[in-house]
């Protein structure tokens, strides 16, 4: 996935030297978000993405359960948020006594 300045994800996970990271504006944040959570891996973790993507529903700017983006700058903490999300799921979440919804509306709190 490239970044608008044309930096790699992969090059700030490395931490490769870049430039700068032009700032994203929401709109640009949500399709990011949206994005990453339609790309599936082969991992159980990624297997809740679409549960995420069920949660927020509408990737509208009047969505107020996506204003936690305004918190993350880039490209790259926005997957960073997915990431923690979807492993916190497969590390604490009980069928039998949570809610999937709990999980993801505490992480954009």
């Amino acid at each position: 996935m490239i970044q608008d300045n044309g930096t790699t994800v992969s090059q700030i996970q490395n931490n490769e030297p870049y430039n700068f990271i032009l700032m994203l504006t929401f709109k640009r944040k949500i399709k990011i978000l949206k994005n990453q959570l339609l790309s599936k891996d082969t991992t159980y973790a990624d297997s809740f993405k679409t549960d995420i993507l069920l949660f927020f529903d509408d990737f509208s700017e009047d969505n107020q359960n996506l204003q936690f983006l305004n918190d993350l700058k880039s490209e790259f903490d926005i997957i960073q948020w997915i990431e923690k999300l979807t492993s916190k799921i497969v590390m604490k979440y009980d069928e039998e006594h949570d809610q999937l919804s709990d999980f993801i509306f505490n992480s954009t709190c």
